[in-house]
């Protein structure tokens, strides 16, 4: 295997920095510096500014996608200088398996999130061309006007980009509750997007649920803090979108 696809499908870097750090001289082979294209194999160390890569690979081609419904409080982080509990000591084998998380979800969010043994599908799932539907559901409180929803549907401008919901609509809510629950979709993961849109319009968030990632929901069936493997079927579908998704 090449060492660009190798390390893309073993770390968080995509192909293009792996490129770049071979490029500048980070990236060694067997204590040789690497090239572009190179052939790595069973047995050969990579090491990427200091950390080390022994190479160890199956023939499959099909990579494993993980599923944990995330509870509020917890960190999407290897580790928290606060000693918060992370999202990585939910995950089942952790010293076993490299599992790359696909995006994040702040710490007052909870719901879907994904995560992978192959980092060049993590990279293609969490980039902007894969246009693939991120779906919420938001609870806000007070009274919310027509021109608001209009508002955030058509964009508005947020640290100098225009952010808009794909879709925005409300769900069925209890008669005279002080809360109503909107369901929301996104066509990206941008830091705190769904809380700042609902922000810009002067209407606080009070509960945050990511519901579906792409053709992938969250299963109501999945308890709060547990995760589920991604059937075969379901991974082949999801990649399959990613595929087909347009180019920009």
């Amino acid at each position: 295997m090449r060492i660009q696809k190798y390390l893309a499908n073993h770390s968080q870097l995509s192909r293009r920095q792996v490129e770049r750090l071979i490029l500048e001289g980070h990236v060694t082979v067997n204590d040789q510096l690497a090239e572009i294209g190179q052939s790595v194999g069973r047995g050969d160390c990579i090491i990427v500014d200091g950390q080390s890569f022994n190479v160890q690979f199956s023939t499959s081609e099909r990579p494993q996608v993980l599923i944990l419904n995330k509870p509020l409080g917890v960190i999407c982080s290897k580790v928290d200088a606060q000693m918060r509990p992370t999202i990585f000591e939910l995950l089942p084998n952790q010293n076993q398996e490299k599992w790359i998380m696909v995006g994040r979800l702040d710490v007052n969010t909870s719901g879907l999130i994904l995560f992978t043994t192959n980092g060049d599908f993590a990279h293609k799932l969490m980039h902007p061309s894969s246009q693939l539907v991120r779906r919420y559901h938001v609870r806000v409180y007070g009274e919310v006007r027509s021109e608001a929803v209009t508002c955030m549907l058509q964009g508005v401008m947020i640290d100098g980009r225009r952010l808009s919901f794909k879709s925005c609509k409300q769900l069925k809510n209890k008669q005279h509750a002080k809360n109503a629950w909107y369901e929301v979709e996104v066509l990206s993961g941008q830091y705190r997007m769904v809380r700042r849109l609902w922000e810009s319009q002067s209407i606080r968030v009070s509960r945050l649920v990511r519901v579906a990632y792409g053709p992938v929901s969250l299963p109501k069936s999945l308890r709060v803090g547990t995760c589920a493997m991604l059937s075969d079927v379901d991974v082949d579908a999801l990649s399959k979108e990613v595929i087909s998704a347009p180019k920009t």
